[in-house]
């Protein structure tokens, strides 16, 4: 009997119907929560049956630093169990390869590629699962062809499911059946790219996550300390991290994530704080849809380098506070629906800079904005998807309205052609104060949204086992102040860049992933930008042109057999500001070119040893480095650290 193959039928799940009222109060966000980013539905092959209560897993494809997860200080892992309509949900997944991986006991284990493109995506999968047939040597054959494509941090959680799902199910077993994994984390090195002068890094991580009959408890944490190699010169701050999530099979979770980071230095750097609670609720509401109700305060001080600039509202102390809810309701197995608000509400002490000096005792704003957005997709089989929509935002007592639609097409089983256009009815404002800045990570906006006035994306992919090809262009008109940033390490607040409203960004995006052997898997990403034309309306109450650019490109190669995992990347990021009235010299904002190598090497290759050990080198170089005088001056950082997961 052979291995009935998955339906490989990707697409953006996400779409946007009638609006529904507005709701006046004040709330918050400096960055939006995503929306569903991945569902989908298992079934068996037979006869096409929803199959319930099948373990679906997604990993990132060549991930290799240490991730914070179900499975502590490894590779990120994620699980959900299917409900009893067969269906399954993931959310949060930012742009890369993804496997998907559907188990469930006396079945094969089914395997299915997935590339994200944006974070915002909306996707479908459709898996079918065939029957193990006890004494059929055939699919003894498929399963262990299938294993030998899995993490290995896959074949253990499974290998743990399976036990819980034995145990349980005993006729002696106790309800309150329990399993513990755990890991730790060792951090140590030197790093001179936060301000030019050399500090040493310390830290440590850890990660755990335990059963006690249905309700799952993950709890991870982390803690690294920066101080100055030779006292009073050099940086020194804390970072630290904790994130809670309980869930009860996949109908209910709630989940709770703190951080807190802070960073004195020198060099013309006044220094930086940033906190950061967020609580969020998802549950399903019977077998056809389910909402999430989220709140987060972000409390920020972010002070400018010496003869930067900042937009007006960024400059010193502020408080965010975000309230955020969605639905979304499948009408069919080819339509879903879905809606949400969410209301803003940000106070900042804007101090006066003058030659690149604050002094507060300045001006306190506030900003409230309250989004509303109705979208809904339909699916026509088996190879084109309709989105559509309707997003608005109420700010300052000015309604803007922002329709959204797209098509996706799948051309064959392999290839796949799409394109997206979003824009503003409203008139552009003449007033740059009237806005809501926002914070994102790049990948969260290079997609169609609402924060454009326009927006246009065409796109395609070619997707067969391991090996991707997905090539994007997008052209951008932003009709807000949004500050991008390409790290997620900490005190990396300082290498930002700023888009305004005005600005057009046009931008090219690749992705290229191959399975060069059985054993080496690689994988290419980049992402080439380069625009501007809008008006920065600057802390010091100047008007300035603005003009950025960006190249974020890596190489990411894992050698399985070896549990070896090389990462090569490069960021060139910049930004100048040109003063609106003349005889006043062009502002070099930001400028930096950061080198990173990465490598990663698991140690029970070659060892036996009682639990899962791993050592990774992170080498970076970096010229232009925020508060250093000297910009052609070379900063580096150099971080070992030594993980283990206890089996």
């Amino acid at each position: 009997m052979k291995l009935a193959r998955a339906k490989r039928r990707s697409h953006n799940l996400a779409a946007i119907l009638a609006m529904t009222a507005m709701i006046c109060a004040p709330g918050v966000v400096s960055a939006e929560l995503p929306q569903a980013a991945v569902s989908g539905l298992v079934v068996v092959a037979e006869n096409a049956e929803p199959l319930a209560s099948v373990m679906v897993y997604v990993y990132r494809l060549g991930e290799l630093e240490s991730q914070q997860d179900d499975t502590p200080m490894g590779v990120k892992l994620t699980r959900v169990l299917t409900d009893a309509a067969g269906r399954f949900l993931f959310e949060q997944l930012p742009a890369g390869q993804y496997q998907l991986v559907a188990h469930k006991t006396g079945f094969l284990p089914e395997i299915v590629p997935v590339t994200r493109e944006t974070a915002t995506k909306r996707q479908v999968v459709e898996l079918e699962l065939t029957r193990l047939v006890p004494g059929d040597l055939r699919q003894g054959e498929d399963y262990w062809s299938l294993q030998a494509k899995m993490d290995s941090n896959v074949l253990r959680q499974i290998e743990i499911d399976d036990l819980a799902q034995t145990s349980q199910s005993a006729a002696w077993a106790l309800n309150n059946v329990g399993l513990f994994s755990a890991g730790f984390e060792a951090v140590m090195g030197t790093d001179d790219t936060l301000s030019g002068e050399e500090g040493t890094v310390k830290g440590g991580k850890f990660g755990m996550v335990t059963r006690v009959g249905s309700i799952d408890v993950v709890l991870n944490g982390d803690y690294e300390s920066v101080a100055p190699t030779v006292e009073g010169q050099g940086p020194q701050g804390s970072a630290s991290t904790i994130d809670l999530r309980v869930s009860r099979g996949p109908d209910v979770q709630l989940s709770i994530k703190t951080r807190s980071d802070e960073l004195s230095a020198f060099g013309g750097i006044s220094g930086q704080e940033f906190d950061s609670t967020l609580v969020n609720w998802q549950q399903d509401l019977g077998s056809k849809s389910h909402y999430n109700i989220s709140a987060h305060v972000v409390a920020e001080n972010f002070s400018p380098v010496a003869g930067s600039l900042v937009p007006f509202g960024d400059s010193g102390p502020s408080r965010t506070v975000t309230l955020a809810g969605d639905l979304n309701y499948a009408m069919s197995d080819r339509m879903v629906w879905e809606t949400g608000f969410s209301v803003h509400d940000r106070s900042a002490t804007n101090p006066f800079v003058q030659d690149g000096e604050s002094s507060f005792g300045g001006l306190t704003s506030r900003s409230e904005r309250i989004d509303v957005y109705g979208r809904s997709g339909w699916r026509v089989r088996p190879a084109i998807l309709l989105e559509y929509g309707v997003y608005s935002v109420l700010q300052d007592n000015e309604l803007t309205f922002s329709p959204q639609g797209s098509i996706v097409m799948q051309l064959n089983s392999i290839w796949q052609i799409g394109t997206q256009v979003s824009g503003s009815l409203n008139e552009a404002t003449a007033n740059p104060t009237l806005e809501f800045l926002s914070t994102h990570h790049y990948d969260e906006a290079s997609s169609c949204e609402q924060d454009e006035r326009f927006c246009g994306k065409i796109f395609f992919s070619r997707t067969k086992d391991d090996n991707v090809l997905s090539l994007g262009a997008i052209q951008r008109e932003f009709g807000k102040t949004l500050r991008l940033y390409f790290d997620d390490g900490y005190f990396r607040n300082l290498e930002s860049l700023y888009v305004v409203p005005g600005d057009r960004l046009p931008e090219l995006q690749l992705a290229v992933s191959r399975r060069l052997s059985p054993n080496v898997l690689t994988r290419f990403q980049s992402n080439v930008a380069s625009g501007g034309g809008g008006l920065f309306y600057a802390a010091d109450r100047d008007l300035y042109h603005n003009v950025v650019r960006y190249i974020i490109t890596s190489i990411d190669t894992q050698f399985q057999s070896t549990s070896t995992g090389i990462f090569l990347g490069f960021q060139h990021l910049q930004q100048s500001l040109s003063p609106l009235v003349g005889g006043r010299a062009e502002l070099a904002q930001l400028d930096i070119d950061r080198l990173q190598l990465k490598v990663a090497q698991g140690l029970n290759a070659f060892f036996d040893l009682p639990a899962d050990w791993a050592l990774q080198l992170n080498m970076e170089l970096a010229k232009g480095v925020p508060g250093v005088r000297d910009h052609e001056a070379v900063s580096s950082r150099v971080i070992g650290s030594l993980r283990v997961k206890l089996k």
